[in-house]
């Protein structure tokens, strides 16, 4: 509800804990791995992208 109301320091938060403060300790895929406890998957950037521009 905070990030919807315009409060993004829970984003914020969250990525200065598991994103930023990390970056140049592990490589990106490493990194998203740990952050989101799944290797990358481009299924999502695809999911999203077909739901924006095709649907």
């Amino acid at each position: 509800m905070r990030i919807a109301r315009g409060d993004l320091a829970p984003a914020f938060d969250w990525l200065r804990a598991n994103i930023w403060s990390q970056g140049s300790r592990w490589p990106t895929a490493e990194l998203a791995t740990r952050a989101t406890g799944e290797a990358p998957n481009p299924a999502y950037f695809r999911r999203h992208l077909e739901a924006r521009y095709l649907g």
